[in-house]
């Protein structure tokens, strides 16, 4: 496997834990804590869906130019 894909499945299930603990922070620990503090744990979340995806971008932003998927005006 190459190094590319390892990160990609990596960051990929980071992803997946993101959400997971959204769906979680959302349905089970929103009962139990003050507004306050879930509101902090939700831009938490927000802000780890974030870095995944951007993350997932830069990994990948070379091999889409390299294959012609996408075109960035320098000039």
């Amino acid at each position: 496997m190459s190094h590319l894909k390892n990160l990609n499945i990596i960051i990929s299930v980071l992803g997946a834990l993101s959400v997971g603990f959204g769906a979680i922070g959302s349905h089970r620990i929103q009962p139990l804590i003050p507004e306050q503090h879930f509101e902090s744990y939700k831009t938490g979340i927000l802000y780890w869906m974030i870095h995944v995806l951007a993350t997932l971008v830069i990994l990948n932003l070379d091999s889409l130019i390299k294959r012609g998927k996408m075109n960035l005006c320098l000039t």
